[in-house]
């Protein structure tokens, strides 16, 4: 059986492939995508339950992080902003360190 770094190397191979046909057919440099945002709940200092950007989540497993970014541009290597604010009130995801990154 093929190893998760492996596995997600080819699916990162096949999602830039379908990357670069996009971006040609449409005569775009790239793409920016953000992972999703918080919503708070009015009148409430907490936010409703965060759920991320499905066109986000196919590239990279981070389901829990808001106000991430991806740049793709079907040639390079992806870029990832990972959101990481230094905050005392609210929790904040570690960065990531699994096959992926």
């Amino acid at each position: 059986m093929e190893s998760l770094a492996s596995l997600y190397k080819n699916h990162i191979a096949t999602l830039q492939e379908r990357t670069r046909d996009a971006l040609a057919r449409f005569k775009l440099d790239a793409l920016l995508i953000h992972s999703g945002e918080l919503f708070n709940v009015f009148l409430d200092d907490h936010p409703y339950p965060f759920k991320v950007n499905p066109q986000f989540k196919a590239w990279v497993p981070v389901t829990q992080v808001p106000n991430c970014w991806l740049l793709v541009d079907g040639v390079n290597k992806p870029k990832l902003w990972f959101y990481l604010p230094v905050d005392y009130w609210h929790n904040v995801e570690p960065l990531p360190t699994s096959f992926w990154t």
